[in-house]
């Protein structure tokens, strides 16, 4: 019996820096972003549906 699910194995430790760039052109542009990439958000994360 495996611990994780199969779909575990296909994540990335470095994904989380890949869309740290992303997030710096979406601010440029004036959007808002809600950073759960990285740490400790200052704030609670939404409950799933």
């Amino acid at each position: 019996m495996n611990l994780f699910a199969e779909r575990n194995s296909r994540i990335d430790s470095e994904n989380a820096f890949k869309v740290g760039p992303h997030i710096v052109r979406v601010e440029q542009l004036n959007g808002e972003v809600i950073k759960l990439n990285l740490g400790e958000p200052r704030f609670c994360s939404p409950q799933p549906y």
